[in-house]
């Protein structure tokens, strides 16, 4: 999708650094890294020799992490880096990153560790804090993965030179999980994407009789070619398939709404397992509205569907 250039700029243009690239405790050390930006997966993304930027033809439509629910929907990319094993398991990431931000624009990471069961947990996105931007995994891991999220206006940044981490050990206490997250069913309404010729948020190509799915979030998006996450969804004929999820939206862009209500992005006085779309088509919810203030999605084209957990791993 081709984004036009806006009318005006707001805000200067400004270097920063974000983080330090160490966790200011005692113990054991810590495992700090630099990532590459040219061996990263982009999907929205270009990079060149002056760092990561969006790409307009093929960023997809989003609201930060941090924003609030009524804001506009911004040209979002990512670039996901290789996993990193580690000597030493962690639970705490710290991140920096290096570049130029426009006030209006965010350049921000999100981190994931590996489970014993070999599954991945969720993408968690840097939180502030006392020593800076860092993610705290909800178990120990000795492999992590992390990728840039960047979203503004293309023409005018945000551009990154430079992504690090810094790997803290995990907490006494804590070890490494070898029980996957337990899969939960839900009863919701679906519609089908289409698009054919389109572009997805982790970069894939849409083709005829493609097989994917989209979910409300983007905390569950596999990386492109992959069944990372993925859902099981079921006919009322009984018969089910499983489909990696490869999308975010088409309507609401936070809502992880298969989280329970402690840990939802949003919505949180909506029972765990209903969409916030789907409230608003079926119930009336937040004025029939979505996140962004349009109308809720009509039955036009649209199936039932039981789907399992958007978190489940291949």
């Amino acid at each position: 999708m081709k984004w036009g250039i806006a009318t005006a700029i707001l805000g200067i243009t400004s270097s920063l650094t974000l983080g330090p690239t160490e966790l200011a405790e005692s113990g054991p050390p810590v495992t700090s890294w630099a990532l590459d930006l040219r061996v990263g997966e982009t999907a929205g993304i270009v990079v060149d020799g002056t760092g990561a930027r969006i790409d307009p033809d093929t960023a997809f439509a989003a609201v930060g992490e941090d924003a609030p629910a009524a804001t506009a929907a911004r040209p979002t990319g990512l670039l996901t880096f290789p996993s990193r094993l580690l000597a030493t398991p962690t639970d705490r990431v710290a991140v920096t990153v290096t570049g130029e931000v426009p006030e209006g624009a965010t350049a921000t990471v999100d981190v994931r560790g590996r489970r014993g069961t070999g599954g991945w947990t969720e993408w968690i996105p840097a939180a502030p804090g006392p020593g800076g931007p860092a993610v705290t995994l909800p178990v120990a891991t000795s492999e992590v993965q992390a990728r840039l999220v960047l979203a503004g206006d293309p023409a005018a940044g945000p551009t990154v030179r430079a992504v690090a981490l810094a790997a803290g050990p995990a907490r006494p206490g804590r070890v490494e999980s070898d029980v996957a997250s337990a899969a939960v069913s839900y009863r919701v309404f679906a519609t089908r994407e289409g698009l054919v010729g389109g572009t997805t948020a982790n970069g894939h190509v849409i083709r005829r009789r493609d097989h994917f799915v989209a979910l409300p979030s983007r905390r569950a998006l596999a990386p492109r070619n992959t069944s990372d996450y993925s859902v099981k969804v079921c006919a009322p004929t009984g018969r089910c398939a499983f489909a990696p999820v490869w999308d975010v939206g088409p309507w609401n862009t936070r809502d992880d709404y298969w989280n329970p209500r402690s840990t939802r992005q949003e919505w949180r006085d909506l029972p765990r397992g209903v969409p916030q779309a789907q409230a608003a088509h079926q119930d009336g919810y937040h004025g029939g509205r979505d996140q962004y203030g349009r109308g809720s999605p009509t039955r036009q084209a649209s199936t039932w569907a039981t789907a399992s957990s958007g978190t489940r791993s291949a």
